[in-house]
């Protein structure tokens, strides 16, 4: 009779035995989770197929433009000078004109070494010593010297001049505006005073394929 009621409970529990389900590790209550992870990619890893994207070159903006050199500048200043009824301008050098703002307002006389003394031209005898130099040399700028005195020349189409306070007086070097000068000396070139063309050269067109942001 005992066999006979134990038998059921064995065949009962043999059969939920076979209803649980199992991995391939054996272990039917823990689930196989490998497939799971394998499935996951790395959030940081690019997905394959997808072609690195190279970095954007600088735009040029219209808002900041690729700055370009000045074209067909020239250094010195347009210097303009009253002759009488007629205004003339000549281009000449910062120094020269410094040096003649100096004794175009100078009602004494004329000293053209002092007017000279703070600008590129001074005369330096240690370093910069001035040049002596023929008449047919001369330009605008230069100095007529004097045993006692000096004064700036102004040459243009109306002939040789000098300035003498303030004003323009023909040269006659043998015959000083001021008798206090006395012999004449010869007449000299400010070294530092030349005006030199430095035109640039216009520079080549940007780049068309360059990408303009607007």
């Amino acid at each position: 009779m005992m066999g006979a009621m134990i038998l059921p409970q064995i065949v009962s529990g043999l059969t939920k035995a076979l209803e649980q389900p199992s991995n391939e590790n054996g272990n039917p209550n823990k689930p196989d989770n490998r497939n799971d992870n394998a499935q996951q990619p790395d959030p940081g890893a690019q997905q394959a197929g997808t072609p690195t994207q190279p970095d954007a070159p600088n735009a040029v903006s219209a808002d900041n433009p690729t700055p370009q050199p000045a074209t067909g500048s020239k250094p010195g200043v347009d210097m303009s000078y009253q002759d009488g009824a007629v205004k003339r301008t000549q281009r000449v050098s910062l120094a020269v004109n410094q040096a003649c703002q100096k004794e175009w307002n100078d009602s004494n006389g004329s000293n053209a070494v002092d007017a000279y003394r703070g600008t590129a031209g001074a005369e330096s005898p240690g370093s910069k010593p001035w040049t002596w130099i023929g008449q047919d040399q001369l330009h605008t700028g230069d100095v007529v010297q004097w045993a006692k005195g000096s004064a700036l020349v102004i040459c243009d189409d109306t002939g040789v001049r000098i300035i003498y306070q303030g004003n323009l007086l023909p040269l006659d070097p043998n015959n000083p505006p001021n008798g206090s000068y006395g012999a004449f000396q010869g007449y000299r070139h400010p070294t530092g005073a030349d005006l030199t063309d430095n035109t640039l050269v216009s520079p080549p067109p940007p780049n068309s394929a360059a990408s303009v942001v607007a």
